[in-house]
């Protein structure tokens, strides 16, 4: 079976005479020239292939596009769904690379998508099947740069901007390094041997009147961030133990603290009430240290350390190596978490797709490998004989999707490679329901006045209105499109929009006089009506201002002598046009010429 399309503009009929002919023709495995014989090829294949053969079509694709359409008058089945829920979560982090990878960590069998950044907060997105549990809570660990927080979360502590070392140091074989607790003990003392607390006397070394304390020989700087302990005595009324204080140096044996490095920069000390009771308060350097590796014979680790302490000098056999130092953070306090939110609901579908192969007798292991090569589909062996199997892979689409205002999105679904070169090919779904229908809607491009695609609505003026014919009939293709005696019949061909002109207007009548008013142009050139040398004394009839019937005669050319060398009849069309109303005379007469059964909808036909 074969579709012809001829479509004419202005500047398409400069290119072609009578328009731009092509036909696309499908042959099925079964069934006869416009027959309906064919129970076993599926409709919807072949408006697929007509379909395809129209957009392939490398001059034709230019001017129309065409799509497959189906429609049953019993609906059929809803696909098989699988439900889907999109989970939220939205925290303060560093936004970048390492951040996202800390998240994936937790979840290692989803995906994780930051979906957004505003300010310093990301925002973080992952999708599972309706019937999975909800994910557990995010765990919030990393510290965050300072610059990115500008001030830090509630509850998260200000963590200097810090140097860092890498600390090698000898074993001798008697430490216990086994657990992550005991390497982090380890990593703790060797720390403490380069950041050494200063300790003083709570009750004899402070001066509540003056907010001073005595800490003799220190080697603090102002602004130095360092964590107030209180020895296991009573703390000094104005502070608490283990919290980062910053040092306001008086003398070299006198400070007094702050509640942040503004604060000492700026001189403003803690009000302190009343001394504390013990002898071993201490001071120390704001300082962290993190086991990196075992070696054997030595042990790695990473100190960090208060960016105004000063520089670490290796200690017996150690060797140390400076890093560069690493911008101010906020550390979340220890069990810091965030609950997912379900913010959206999905649904993913399936489809099969099918593959034949010669397997030397062995499917089993064909399926095997199979299998390994596809693992995010299930493949099965459908059938196999005589060294030759047919295998089925069922794939779930790769994202979600939602009808939007009443109109389906589209699966999509990943490219099934090739297996050795074998393509595989989607199944088609059962047909489910009845009075099922295959057709191709053909629509037209929108082209501006040089014949290239263009947006009517941003260019209104440059608009050359594009029509099209099609024809549906048996036999091989043909360039000429007008002759149509071995047309398909009980194949419907329906116009849904005919042009971009109010119907019947006097714009809509002047176009057709312009195109097929045969009696102001010289042999057949009419379609060349923009070329002044064939149409110089053309003469406009209709009206701008008036609306028009229009009245139609088809019929079969008497005369054998036509384009068709072979002397097949032609179809001929007469278009008489009137001012709206005043065509009753008119129609008496064709009613009274034809018979009122050739007068349907106000259109005449009559074969010869």
């Amino acid at each position: 079976m074969s579709l012809t399309i001829r479509a004419r503009s202005l500047y398409i009929d400069t290119a072609f005479a009578y328009g731009l002919t092509r036909t696309v023709t499908v042959t099925t495995p079964c069934g006869t020239d416009c027959g309906d014989n064919c129970d076993k090829v599926d409709p919807r294949w072949v408006a697929q292939k007509f379909a395809e053969g129209i957009n392939n079509e490398p001059l034709l694709s230019k001017f129309v596009v065409a799509t497959p359409v189906f429609e049953c008058s019993t609906p059929a089945d809803a696909p098989t769904t699988i439900a889907t829920v999109v989970y939220e979560v939205s925290f303060c982090d560093n936004g970048d690379d390492a951040a996202l990878a800390d998240v994936q960590a937790q979840y290692s069998d989803d995906t994780i998508v930051r979906t957004g950044r505003e300010g310093s907060i990301s925002t973080y997105q992952m999708e599972r099947l309706g019937s999975d549990s909800a994910p557990a809570n995010v765990v919030i660990s990393k510290p965050v740069k300072l610059a990115v927080c500008d001030t830090c979360p509630t509850g998260y502590t200000l963590v200097g901007k810090q140097a860092q070392y890498i600390i090698e140091t000898p074993l001798d074989g008697s430490e216990d390094l086994n657990s992550a607790a005991d390497q982090q003990t380890f990593a703790n003392a060797v720390k403490a041997t380069y950041v050494v607390p200063a300790v003083f006397n709570g009750a004899t070394a402070v001066d509540p009147t003056t907010d001073l304390i005595t800490v003799t020989g220190h080697s603090f700087v102002t602004g130095e961030a360092v964590v107030y302990s209180n020895g296991g005595g009573t703390s000094i009324t104005g502070l608490t133990t283990a919290t980062t204080y910053y040092v306001i140096v008086v003398d070299a044996n006198t400070v007094s603290l702050a509640t942040s490095k503004a604060n000492a920069i700026a001189g403003t000390a803690i009000d302190i009430t009343a001394d504390g009771v013990g002898a071993a308060h201490s001071l120390t350097t704001q300082a962290s240290a993190t086991f990196l590796e075992n070696k054997g014979g030595s042990a790695v680790i990473l100190v960090s350390v208060d960016e105004l302490a000063g520089d670490f000098t290796a200690v017996l056999a150690d060797i140390v190596t400076a890093l560069p130092d690493v911008d101010a953070s906020c550390q979340p306090p220890a069990g810091t978490s965030s609950a997912w939110a379900s913010v959206d609901a999905g649904y993913k579908v399936q489809r099969t797709l099918s593959i034949t192969l010669t397997d030397d007798c062995d499917s089993t292991s064909t399926l095997a490998e199979l299998v390994a090569l596809y693992p995010e589909a299930d493949v099965t062996l459908e059938e196999s004989a005589n060294c030759v199997s047919r295998y089925e892979l069922v794939q779930t689409s790769e994202s979600t999707h939602e009808d939007c205002d009443n109109f389906p999105v589209p699966p999509k679904f990943a490219q099934v490679q090739p297996y050795k070169g074998i393509e595989f090919i989607v199944k088609e779904e059962a047909l489910t329901g009845s009075g099922c229908q295959a057709g191709v809607k053909i629509e037209g491009k929108p082209l501006d006045k040089y014949g290239n695609p263009c947006d009517p609505i941003a260019f209104p003026y440059e608009f050359d209105k594009l029509t099209f014919e099609v024809f549906a009939y048996k036999g091989a293709p043909t360039s000429q499109d007008f002759i149509t005696f071995d047309r398909c019949d009980n194949i419907p061909i329906t116009t849904t929009q005919r042009s971009t002109f109010v119907t019947g207007s006097g714009e809509e009548i002047f176009m057709l006089e312009k195109r097929y008013h045969g009696e102001q142009t010289v042999g057949v050139a009419k379609h060349i009506y923009h070329n002044a040398t064939w149409n110089g004394g053309f003469v406009r009839y209709s009206d701008p201002t008036k609306f028009y019937d229009t009245y139609v005669l088809k019929f079969a050319s008497p005369d054998l002598k036509t384009w068709d060398s072979g002397g097949a009849r032609q179809d001929e069309t007469v278009i008489i046009a009137v001012p709206t109303g005043t065509g009753a005379d008119l129609e008496a007469f064709l009613i009274g010429y034809f018979g009122v059964e050739k007068f349907t909808a106000g259109v005449l036909s009559q074969s010869v």
